[in-house]
């Protein structure tokens, strides 16, 4: 039988504290900028704890919010926190799923900008699709859990 270290037993109770908070995550496993907030309006900080804590979310947005930036880090925090995750997100085109929507998830998992990811490759090993038009656009993790991305139009 072989012995789980110390530093993986962390990482099992980092994640498994991260499961109902999308911010933590967000600053604690990705190392990301944390996420804006305005109580008034809301913000991205309401948006995700919205989400963790309902099952159907609307969100009033504008231009220039961060909304795929959340959706970015929203899509790893499902992954690695929901044992048989499954995300689908959907957008008005396969080009700005890809260059743009998608384009924020790989900068959330990529391991070149994350310590715990070049760390712990056999935890956050993931395989991401490529090409701006692909369809779907994919995050497929070693254990069947995976992430899609179709336009309204596919």
């Amino acid at each position: 039988m072989q012995r789980i270290g110390d530093e993986t037993e962390g990482l099992i109770e980092l994640l498994a504290d991260c499961y109902d908070d999308p911010d933590l995550f967000n600053s604690a496993v990705l190392g990301r900028p944390a996420f804006w907030s305005n109580p008034e309006i809301g913000g991205q900080l309401e948006w995700a704890r919205a989400i963790a804590e309902y099952r159907v979310v609307c969100c009033e947005t504008g231009n220039s919010l961060g909304k795929d930036y959340l959706i970015g880090c929203l899509v790893a925090w499902w992954l690695w926190t929901r044992p048989d995750g499954l995300v689908i997100v959907t957008g008005p085109s396969q080009t700005v799923l890809g260059s743009v929507t998608w384009k924020e998830v790989r900068r959330a998992i990529d391991p070149e900008r994350n310590e715990l990811f070049r760390t712990f490759p056999e935890v956050f090993q993931a395989d991401l699709s490529s090409g701006i038009k692909t369809s779907p656009q994919t995050v497929v993790l070693d254990h069947g859990w995976q992430a899609l991305a179709y336009s309204t139009t596919s």
